[in-house]
This record gives C-alpha cells, sequence and structure tokens, in this order.
C-alpha cells in the first residue's frame, strides 16, 4: 500500500516537472509566450471590452454614429493578424482603432489633448512641432474645439514615430545578433588557432609565413568586428536612414575592409618602407606585438592612412 502512495506520488513529482519543463520550452519556441504578442493580445481583450461597454451607454441618436463599428473592426483584423504572427501589423491596426476613440464627444477629446501635450515632449522636434501646430501648446493656443480629424492627424503622427523608432529598434536588434555571431566564431577561432600554432612568444614574424598571415587576418577582422559594434551603436540613434547603417552588405564591408588594413600594416611593417617613414615609435619583435597591431589596424583605419599618407608624402 505504501509503495503504491510513493509511485503514485513520484509519479505526480515528474508529471508537474514535464509540465514546467514544457512550459520553459513554449516560452522560448512559441511566439503566443513572447512579450510583445502578450501585451498587444491584453491590450486588444481590453479595449473591445471597453468599445462594448461605450455601445451600450450610447443613445439611441450616438449607436447610428458607426466609429465604434470601425473600430471593433479594426480590432477583428487586428486579432487576425495577430494570430497569423504578424504582429507588427496586428500593432498598427490597433493603434489605427484607438485613434477613432476621438470620435466619442469633446471631452474625451479634451482629456487625449491634454496626454498627448505632454507625450509630445518625447518625440523627436519635427513632429512634436507638426503636434504642437495641430492642438496648441496650451488649452487657450485653439480658441475653437479641435475638429476630430485634426485630433486623429496627431495622433497619426505620433503613432508613426513610435512604429519607426519600434523598426530602427527591430533593426538594431538583428544586426547585433549578427555582429555577436561574427564576434563569437572569431573568438572560436583565434582560441583553435593559439592552441595549435604553439607560439613562443619571441619568435619573429615574417610574412613568407601562412600562418603567421592567418593570425594578422584573425585579428583585424576581430579589431574590426568590435569597431563596427561601437559604431553601429553610436550612428544608429542619428541615422535617418536606419537601412543603411543595418544593411548586411555595408557591416561586412567594414569587416574586411578592416582585416584588408591589418594585412597591408602588416606586409609594410616587414617591409623596408617602415623604417624610412617611421610609422611606429616602437619596435615590434615578438607575435603578439604584431597581432596587437593587427587588432588596433582593423579597429581604426587611422594607422593605415597614416601610412599611407607618410609613403605618398603630404599634399599641401
Amino acid at each position: 500500500m505504501k509503495e503504491g502512495v510513493k509511485t503514485t506520488a513520484n509519479a505526480l513529482k515528474q508529471k508537474k516537472l514535464m509540465t514546467k519543463l514544457e512550459l520553459h520550452v513554449k516560452r522560448l519556441l512559441y511566439v503566443e509566450y513572447s512579450p510583445k504578442y502578450v501585451r498587444l493580445k491584453g491590450d486588444l481583450h481590453t479595449f473591445r471590452e471597453h468599445l462594448n461597454t461605450l455601445q451600450m451607454d450610447l443613445n439611441e441618436k450616438e449607436r447610428k454614429s458607426n466609429w465604434i463599428k470601425k473600430a471593433l473592426a479594426l480590432c477583428k483584423k487586428s486579432q487576425e493578424k495577430l494570430e497569423k504572427r504578424k504582429i507588427d501589423e496586428g500593432w498598427k491596426l490597433y493603434h489605427a482603432a484607438k485613434r477613432l476613440e476621438v470620435y466619442h464627444g469633446k471631452e474625451t477629446r479634451s482629456a487625449i489633448v491634454s496626454k498627448l501635450r505632454v507625450e509630445s515632449n518625447k518625440l523627436s522636434d519635427h513632429r512634436r512641432d507638426s503636434i504642437l501646430n495641430i492642438i496648441g501648446v496650451k488649452d487657450w493656443d485653439t480658441m475653437t474645439d479641435i475638429s476630430p480629424e485634426q485630433l486623429e492627424q496627431a495622433l497619426r503622427i505620433r503613432d508613426e514615430y513610435y512604429h519607426t523608432l519600434y523598426y530602427t529598434n527591430k533593426l538594431t536588434r538583428n544586426q547585433f545578433n549578427w555582429l555577436f555571431v561574427i564576434l563569437v566564431v572569431l573568438i572560436t577561432l583565434i582560441l583553435i588557432y593559439i592552441a595549435n600554432c604553439n607560439f613562443s612568444g619571441d619568435e619573429e614574424m615574417t610574412l613568407m609565413n601562412f600562418r603567421n598571415l592567418t593570425g594578422v587576418i584573425l585579428f583585424g577582422l576581430l579589431g574590426a568586428t568590435t569597431s563596427s559594434i561601437f559604431h553601429f551603436r553610436n550612428s544608429q540613434s542619428s541615422a535617418r536612414i536606419p537601412e543603411m547603417l543595418s544593411n548586411t552588405s555595408i557591416i561586412m564591408s567594414r569587416l574586411f575592409v578592416g582585416a584588408g588594413f591589418s594585412i597591408f600594416v602588416f606586409v609594410l611593417l616587414n617591409s623596408k618602407l617602415a623604417t624610412s617613414i617611421n610609422i611606429l615609435s616602437f619596435k615590434l619583435d615578438t607575435c603578439y606585438e604584431f597581432f596587437t597591431i593587427s587588432f588596433v589596424s582593423g579597429f581604426s583605419e587611422r594607422l593605415a592612412l597614416k601610412s599611407i599618407q607618410k609613403i605618398i608624402g603630404d599634399k599641401k
């Protein structure tokens, strides 16, 4: 009897454990458990209930107004996009439905205007100015009631800003994912390279040794990848066309240009020109010093450009 009870208890524990594991796997793999899916689903449900309550409270004359029907229809389309995993399109339809609240009367529009004036401070300058030109800076700036169409246009400007901001963040995240993968691959290759080469640390670096050139390329790519991460992070917020900075071809070309600069500097330092133009104020002897310079050459183009300028001479 006791053994049967223990077996049942163990079976229940295993079942609970499997349920927890299954839930964790679903949260990782299924879009239904993603934060943006859950948030949109909850907001849609809440807004539909709000619209249904408004519809019940309307009088006969107001019920003939079709703005609630249009909003409910947009919510339905948003729900359909959500079920098809097109969450971005679902958000746009949901915001379009929310904008129709401006047709719910003067008091509602007054509350929306007050909230929008405060919220406009978070937007970019040109969008904030466009909104304030429509709704006014203060309540007394607008002598007459703002029309629903005007207020809807102001809300559309605000929503476009947030949609653009989300799109930019999405591009940034995708490119950082690619750069992170490249960085991990490069670090792994460098570790394998160092483990297999057995550098003594004091051996000379020569161009004729393909092993040394491989190390220079790897460290040059590592510097270029690190530089791309910093450059992309600092430039993304000020970019007028985010697609230009997040373009994969542009990112990859930056990496290979950095690797090319590191090869150029390595060849130059192994040539007789290095002593005549005096690029560096110190002498490089060991492989580790050359690898450090290769990383710097990939990270910044200044060393390569400085070398080229000294070779061709300054033009005044």
